[in-house]
């Protein structure tokens, strides 16, 4: 994940995985991301790896009260 978000944010082109939730692992194939100038990197373990967080130049958690999420 390192490696993808630097070159994102260098603005190059990666590979990334595609995830099967039926199978809950990743697929063969995978998916064209384009480098930009603002990158959107969510999911529960966002902030867990430090070299990660040291790549953010902002940081946001936001949480939703049970009954506001969409099912």
């Amino acid at each position: 994940m390192v490696e993808i978000l630097q070159k994102l944010k260098e603005g190059k082109n990666v590979e990334v995985p595609i995830y099967d939730f039926n199978t809950h692992s990743r697929c063969a194939e995978t998916k064209t991301v384009y480098g930009a100038t603002i990158i959107i990197f969510e999911g529960i373990m966002t902030f867990h790896a430090e070299k990660l967080r040291e790549l953010m130049d902002l940081k946001s958690n936001t949480r939703a009260v049970l009954s506001t999420y969409f099912y």
